[in-house]
């Protein structure tokens, strides 16, 4: 296509992506969606390019490409040659442009206070969550992560996921097997067990005491690292990866800060913002969110009782 090729100018990326305004970049289309693509870089690294107006994802660049769904107004097919350069270069073999420099960088985010209660998410999910994939047995894991109750049987993916938390939550050395037992688990490009575990190491690395965080988080970025690839999909593991990290989108930092500071209607804003993710997703995030925000708030009470 060379000649017809996209230009635009990214507005924002992912501090993941700071080292893309250093050096030339060039990857590959490998998946088109109604609202974005991404993007195989050279590297190995896998991105997400969006439009004006969209949410940026972790790993992602929001652009100023204009236009109805979907933004980009030539027809991209996977294995189109992607470049990102500081200026814009003439290059025979691209079929799509991004150019950076001087644009906002969503920097790593920082911990928040514990919250002082997981009930405004529970009744938030419970008014705005999906009851696709895992979202079908929402009810049965509000009462499972709140008041404990026993998960269904049929309930299968949720059930391993429940030994997982156990094991995370008893502070013991196997969490990697809990891990090699859950990740990857349910269908599509991010599978829901991904998800959901995605979720809870967000709550973890935004509200878990220090110690114990650590345990759970260092044993995901290990496994990511070790055996993610071989359990998940690539943009899968690389998203519980940077999750590990720290290194959250905005809509979930901010349904964070709300709940951090108990203020209802950004929590209700913000888990339907969350939710939005794909089909099931962003309720499955939620899922793992609650479970972890509920774990953040038993913490926080143990250790004041230990104190007192």
């Amino acid at each position: 296509m060379g000649g017809n090729a996209v230009n635009c100018a990214v507005i924002r990326y992912d501090s993941a992506l700071s080292d893309l305004w250093k050096k030339k970049q060039a990857g590959t289309v490998a998946g088109i969606y109604q609202q974005c693509f991404h993007v195989l870089l050279d590297d190995g690294r896998i991105i997400t390019v969006f439009g004006r107006g969209q949410q940026t994802m972790p790993m992602s660049i929001y652009t100023d490409a204009e236009g109805e769904r979907p933004f980009w107004t030539v027809p991209l097919e996977e294995g189109h040659r992607v470049f990102f350069f500081e200026k814009c270069f003439q290059i025979p073999e691209a079929d799509f442009f991004c150019m950076i420099g001087g644009v906002e960088v969503n920097l790593q985010r920082k911990p928040l206070p514990t919250p002082c209660s997981s009930d405004l998410l529970r009744d938030a999910l419970r008014q705005y969550g999906k009851e696709n994939g895992e979202g079908r047995w929402l009810q049965s894991w509000c009462e499972y992560v709140l008041h404990n109750e026993v998960l269904p049987e049929q309930a299968t993916l949720l059930r391993r996921i429940d030994t997982l938390i156990k094991t995370v939550a008893s502070g013991a050395n196997n969490v990697w097997d809990g891990l090699m037992d859950t990740v990857g688990m349910g269908c599509g490009l991010t599978p829901s067990a991904d998800d959901i575990i995605c979720g809870l190491a967000a709550s973890a690395w935004l509200f878990w005491p220090e110690s114990r965080k650590r345990c759970f988080l260092d044993a995901l970025t290990r496994f990511c690292s070790g055996r993610g690839t071989e359990r998940t999909t690539r943009i899968s593991c690389q998203q519980l990866e940077l999750t590990a990290r720290g290194i959250l989108s905005d809509p979930v930092y901010r349904l964070a800060e709300a709940l951090s500071l108990g203020q209802r209607n950004a929590v209700y804003a913000g888990t339907a913002e969350v939710i939005c993710y794909g089909s099931s997703s962003g309720t499955e995030l939620c899922m793992g969110f609650l479970a972890g925000v509920h774990m953040a708030v038993e913490y926080g009470e143990s250790e004041e009782n230990r104190d007192g």
